[in-house]
């Protein structure tokens, strides 16, 4: 359900250790029918996704989170406003993981801001 949820037009490096994405919503996934009917909403564990599924195309690794320090969902995106999703993930090698602070915004809205480590699985 999530594979058809999100199209990312494009990962990018911005500086060392930094990269900006740009996402669209596909408004006709499923997740929508019971989140919520008649006011879609996108979960925020879809947002924890995307952010993921970013940084594992653009670092060629397979990934999951082991830890999330601060997660705070600061808007909510709108499946049918046709606004772009924009992240910009920062991230640091540490021990055997990847720390990463990430801004996720819909249009001109913040949606998410996320401290968290993913490990390469």
């Amino acid at each position: 359900m999530l594979k058809d949820l999100f199209y990312i037009e494009s990962i990018n490096k911005e500086c060392e250790n930094t990269l900006t994405a740009i996402a669209g919503i596909n408004g006709t996934n499923p997740v929508f029918l019971g989140h919520f009917p008649g006011k879609p909403v996108l979960p925020g564990v879809c947002s924890l996704f995307l952010v993921r599924r970013c940084m594992e195309l653009f670092l060629g690794l397979e990934l999951r989170y082991h830890e999330i320090d601060f997660c705070k969902f600061t808007g909510m995106a709108d499946p049918e406003n046709p606004d772009k999703i924009f992240l910009r993930i920062l991230w640091e090698n540490v021990n055997e993981s990847k720390k990463i602070r990430a801004e996720m915004k819909h249009g001109s809205l913040t949606v998410l801001k996320l401290q968290a480590f993913l490990k390469e699985i």
